[in-house]
């Protein structure tokens, strides 16, 4: 499984990979094909100053839906995604993505749903949003699976979603990063313990569980992937831009 982004800078803005693209990076250069399911990347909980459908005026006059900047990504806007004008957005993209022959989509920022519940928000607090957000990507299941059976919605975090039966019968898998490490750090154990007691219901239905740990150390990648393992979850070590594709020593991709 590769999960890359559906665009990539070119000399005149932006472009969108083709499904001829696509084609190719899921056989690969090996004689006889190894298949690849190709996912694309969608952010479901924030807009970004660098996608397609960003228009200039928006950063002196944002649009009603758009809430503050994400102070972790420049560029980054929290969106209240419940509304109609945010959804005509995301259908669109996800249609471009569709029609682009990918085999599914990883859903982030899935968590903008504990994002506007939190009572610190204030005013701008929506209690009801994390229950909108499981509504939204059922939705968009529901919409893509129309177009192409089969087609598969991995969300990335949002684990107190799983509470919701018809969002945990929906979704195919779940994106976890930062389990064990971050970085070279090695994470609290109440932290790590917190994450697998909320994807144990996933994992239980037989869905995978997908965990991304930026740690380059090589005893402290083998000590993730052996713990990922024995946990049940499918491992992966990489870089924290994701801007390269890593193969770790001793560890199948």
């Amino acid at each position: 499984m590769l999960i890359i982004d559906p665009a990539h800078e070119a000399h005149d803005g932006v472009a969108r990979l083709t499904a001829a693209e696509i084609d190719i990076i899921r056989r690969g250069q090996q004689n006889p094909p190894v298949l690849k399911c190709v996912i694309a990347y969608l952010s479901v909980g924030q807009a970004a100053s660098y996608r397609e459908y960003w228009q200039k005026d928006w950063t002196a006059h944002p649009p009603d839906w758009m809430g503050p900047e994400d102070p972790n990504w420049k560029g980054s806007f929290h969106v209240k995604f419940w509304g109609p004008a945010w959804e005509r957005l995301l259908f669109s993209d996800l249609d471009l993505i569709i029609d682009a022959g990918f085999d599914g989509a990883m859903l982030d920022v899935v968590d903008a749903g504990e994002f506007w519940a939190d009572r610190t928000r204030g005013n701008a607090r929506r209690a009801t949003a994390e229950r909108d957000m499981a509504d939204l990507v059922i939705r968009l299941a529901t919409h893509a699976r129309r177009r192409k059976p089969g087609f598969a919605l991995l969300p990335n975090g949002g684990l107190t979603l799983l509470r919701f039966g018809d969002y945990l019968d929906t979704v195919d898998a779940l994106v976890r990063e930062d389990v064990w490490y971050n970085a070279d750090r090695l994470n609290k154990p109440a932290d790590t313990a917190y994450v697998l007691d909320h994807i144990a219901p996933l994992l239980a239905v037989g869905k995978p569980a997908f965990v991304i740990d930026y740690v380059s150390k090589p005893k402290l990648v083998d000590d993730f992937y052996v713990k990922a393992r024995a946990a049940g979850v499918v491992p992966y070590a990489s870089v924290r831009n994701l801007d390269r594709l890593v193969v770790n020593a001793n560890h199948d991709p």
